[in-house]
């Protein structure tokens, strides 16, 4: 196995620069961070919605428009229901 190299202070810094903006994004989104960056905008991330609900998604996912499902759940209560009740109808 090849041992990793140190990191360069130029990618040290792109790296947290990344991180930054990954994190403004997320906010911008109305999410905060559960856990640390994952280190790109596709690998799954725990956030937790202004509800107060953690989940898993990705940053391309809660950027595009993925609701929190506690959220959508309290704003759309009949589809709960009609679900349930249909019957597979």
């Amino acid at each position: 196995m090849i041992p990793a190299r140190p990191l360069t202070p130029e990618v040290e810094a792109l790296l947290a620069r990344r991180e930054e903006r990954g994190l403004e994004r997320l906010r911008h989104a109305g999410y905060e961070p559960a856990s640390p960056w994952p280190g790109r905008e596709d690998h799954p991330w725990s956030v937790r919605c202004a509800c107060g609900a953690v989940r898993v998604s990705t940053l391309r996912r809660v950027e595009g428009g993925e609701p929190c499902r506690a959220c959508w759940n309290s704003e759309h209560p009949a589809a709960l229901g009609a679900s349930a009740g249909a019957g597979g109808q």
